[in-house]
């Protein structure tokens, strides 16, 4: 099945529900949600959808036991790039060196947070994937993993501080300075779902 995430084209008010066709008139996923970016939303919006084969395979675990199951890990994820200076100061974050899938927030006593990643972690790779998308990561997690399972998660980690020193000063003055420091890791951490 064609994979459908975020599409430019225009849609009115009350069509989240609806179906997305393709050029040949087939249904290839469900309008959900809307994405604007900048100011002008006649130019700046795209529009987000549910991939068919996501919504088969949700239907038919409801034909079978009457509820659908996905495994939870805890975190929300979201791209460096789609973020701003006031929405790094807004989740208390310092902006990372390097873009990626970010970890805003951690779930207390969730997977995540078991398992030691922590909120400002960039998300590098999970059992061997590199994720361009937080898309791309629901879908493995809801599709591809079932509770109980393990995956291993490298994430990109930035550890600041501030070293103070008691330095004499160009007239001989002993004074305190604030020197800010920064330490990088790449770790690998075994996360399981629930």
């Amino acid at each position: 099945g064609q994979v459908v995430d975020k599409f430019q084209q225009f849609l009115n008010p009350g069509d989240s529900g609806g179906p997305l066709f393709d050029e040949r008139g087939e249904i290839i996923g469900m309008n959900t949600r809307s994405f604007r970016q900048g100011w002008r939303p006649d130019i700046t919006t795209i529009y987000g959808a549910v991939p068919i084969d996501d919504i088969v395979t949700v239907l038919r675990q409801l034909k079978k036991s009457g509820h659908a199951e996905h495994p939870k890990i805890g975190w929300k994820l979201y791209p460096t790039s789609g973020l701003n200076p006031l929405d790094y100061r807004q989740k208390e974050i310092e902006k990372p060196q390097r873009d990626g899938l970010m970890i805003t927030r951690i779930t207390g006593g969730g997977p995540a947070e078991k398992a030691g990643l922590k909120v400002g972690d960039i998300l590098l790779g999970y059992n061997g994937r590199n994720p361009k998308t937080t898309a791309e990561v629901a879908r493995y997690l809801m599709f591809k993993r079932t509770q109980g399972d393990e995956i291993n998660v490298t994430v990109y980690r930035e550890i600041r501080w501030v070293e103070d020193k008691l330095e004499k000063d160009k007239d001989g003055n002993w004074t305190y300075n604030h020197y800010p420091r920064m330490e990088t890791q790449e770790l690998t951490c075994l996360v399981k779902l629930e």
